[in-house]
């Protein structure tokens, strides 16, 4: 197992590869979820990641994606998608039920990243900072907290989880007239032209007590407004917390930060993992058997080399992340909204010839970019992203009294 080295110097300067949500996504998502953080994990996620950070999971959202360019990190470039076998949307849609193309990938990746903030408290190694030039400590708990961070954003983006035409990456399209491809629709334009149209929530919310508002309003408007920090997004990001977690989508939210198959009793201190190991963050050159010896009611926990047969992903008892529940439905919206009928594959036989520019199709029209915005699609998927993060953060970094008081999933009144 490679040891995390990080060469700083250039990392900085690394252009994000266009195969996740862009840092506008992953850094929304990761601001809703730090809403939404019990006041001892956010304490915790203090002590776990370097000072220049200021404790955002904001300023960590989209590391995973600057650094796997970096000879060193590009055996991570795979845990940012899962690519299933069988799967051409939208006229076929399977996740799974006839395999994957590896096990290498992001499911695998949130449970073993997942298991790593649980247990790797304690654990350093030598890496070179982004912003300096001298070798530091830094804590392994610390960089499987940001690959956790900007895995849970992955998966809540629906062409992560499609291996067609490099989760259409290779479909060449026009939005608002200009030439891009399908996932890059999806990755930022979508989002960048909510933000700039939103005309609304675009000064801080009152954090004053005054007639007009309740206290209970204050409380929840000083949470929100805590965890901004002056962003492009700002405005969008109160916009989904208010109207949507809090408004349209309330009543789903208890049913959306569930995972049916997680077992707190098995959730117990496990004694400190090999630096080796790094929560199984596994090569393919390596033995795919990353075994942790814990003290979890005797057991062993492992990564196993192969699922159950006839189960396209078992979710983890152990840790609360169920990563293969969460991306099931996401994956649909590939077959039901993501791929329009008429678009060409650059791999269709019986359309050879690369599509001409002028004969690319418009996306950016009220049939699919207005239903979109009307059905509030990549909003929603940023806020389920954004609580079902802050839900994992909570049961591994909050306090029993705080856990037992608030619960994982505590809504802002």
């Amino acid at each position: 197992m490679r040891s995390l080295l990080v060469g700083a110097a250039t990392v900085a300067s690394l252009a994000t590869p266009a195969l996740s949500w862009g840092a506008a996504g992953h850094e929304i998502t990761a601001t809703i979820a730090q809403i939404h953080l019990l006041p001892s994990a956010q304490e915790e996620i203090c002590k776990i990641l370097p000072s220049n950070f200021n404790c955002r999971l904001s300023s960590i959202a989209a590391w995973a994606d600057k650094i796997r360019g970096l000879p060193q990190f590009r055996w991570t470039s795979g845990l940012h998608y899962v690519n299933p076998l069988d799967d051409w949307p939208p006229e076929k849609c399977a996740f799974g039920e006839s395999g994957w193309k590896t096990e290498q990938n992001i499911l695998q990746g949130i449970v073993n990243v997942t298991r790593g903030v649980d247990s790797l408290e304690g654990q350093v190694l030598s890496i070179v900072d982004a912003s300096m030039t001298n070798y530091e400590h830094r804590s392994q708990r610390d960089y499987a907290l940001r690959f956790l961070v900007h895995f849970i954003g992955d998966i809540h983006m629906p062409l992560h989880l499609t291996g067609r035409d490099r989760g259409g990456n290779e479909d060449r399209v026009r939005y608002d007239g200009r030439i891009t491809n399908l996932h890059s629709v999806w990755d930022g334009r979508l989002i960048a032209q909510s933000i700039r149209t939103l005309p609304n929530y675009t000064i801080p919310l009152p954090t004053r007590p005054t007639p007009s508002f309740p206290p209970e309003a204050i409380a929840r408007n000083r949470q929100i407004e805590s965890a901004l920090h002056g962003a492009i997004y700002d405005p969008y990001v109160r916009w989904i917390v208010l109207e949507g977690i809090y408004g349209w989508w309330s009543d789903d939210i208890e049913e959306w930060t569930t995972c049916p198959q997680f077992n707190s009793a098995l959730k117990a201190p496990v004694s400190p993992v090999s630096p080796k190991s790094f929560g199984g963050l596994v090569e393919p050159e390596e033995d795919r058997q990353f075994i942790i010896r814990g003290s979890r009611a005797g057991q062993t926990i492992f990564t196993p080399k192969a699922q159950t047969k006839g189960v396209p992903f078992e979710d983890p008892t152990d840790v609360p992340v169920c990563p293969y529940h969460w991306a099931a439905p996401i994956h649909t919206l590939n077959c039901d909204l993501i791929w329009p009928a008429n678009l060409t594959s650059p791999h269709d036989p019986d359309h050879p010839t690369r599509t001409p520019a002028k004969d690319l199709i418009e996306l950016d029209t009220p049939e699919y970019a207005g239903r979109i915005r009307n059905d509030k699609v990549i909003e929603k998927l940023m806020a389920l992203g954004g609580l079902r993060l802050a839900g994992v953060l909570n049961e591994l970094l909050g306090s029993e009294e705080e856990l037992k008081k608030y619960g994982a999933h505590p809504l802002l009144i």
